[in-house]
């Protein structure tokens, strides 16, 4: 749309410095009575510059309202992300560091100590949930 109000205005500047000639009378096979209409039209494109200035204006706020909001919506998610990866990561580190084959409690073989890693890794998610909710960013 930008480039028609643009093409819009280029064309009434054109009109209205050929037009000027006539408004003046420079030119003696123009009636004299003419003078008056063609200062109308030059008004009518002058008001038609000024609107077509004032709709680009218009345009480029419009375009920078949409570039924020999208940038609003792009932080949101980037905020969203930034949450879940920072809840996974030390799941993934506690993950990492008991799934190697070396014995890091004293009985690995116990049943227990799989559920122990198991609740120690839910209540670190909650953990990091409360602590998220509290701050506001979930």
């Amino acid at each position: 749309m930008r480039p028609h109000v643009s093409t819009l205005r280029h064309s009434a500047v054109r009109e209205r410095e050929a037009i000027e000639p006539l408004c003046r009378g420079e030119l003696d096979y123009i009636a004299g009575g003419l003078e008056r209409r063609f200062n109308h039209v030059r008004d009518h494109l002058s008001r038609v510059i000024a609107q077509a200035d004032t709709s680009r204006d218009r345009l480029a706020a419009a375009r920078e309202n949409l570039r924020a909001a999208q940038a609003d919506q792009l932080n949101s998610i980037m905020k969203t992300l930034t949450v879940f990866a920072t809840i996974l990561l030390p799941l993934s580190v506690i993950t990492g560091i008991y799934g190697m084959n070396v014995p890091l409690w004293p009985n690995p073989e116990h049943p227990a100590t799989f559920w122990g890693i198991l609740a120690t890794m839910i209540c670190l998610v909650f953990g990091l949930l409360a602590y998220f909710r509290r701050r506001n960013w979930i």
